[in-house]
């Protein structure tokens, strides 16, 4: 029997990273931003679009 888990999942999307799930301590868009994507690039997909305004990266819908 095999078993799986999901670590994180990162889907590009119209020349956007979307973090879609993260189920590390890490803050991925952070670690994204260390290396060079602006968090303008950077959607918190893994947020309700409502609540994308409060977070520190790209608000689309």
């Amino acid at each position: 029997m095999k078993h799986f888990c999901l670590v994180f999942l990162l889907i590009i999307i119209d020349e956007k990273v979307w973090v879609q799930e993260n189920n590390t301590e890490i803050e991925i868009g952070e670690e994204l931003v260390e290396r060079g994507i602006v968090r303008e690039d950077i959607v918190a997909g893994l947020i309700h679009p409502d609540a994308r305004v409060d977070t520190a990266y790209a608000n689309v819908i």
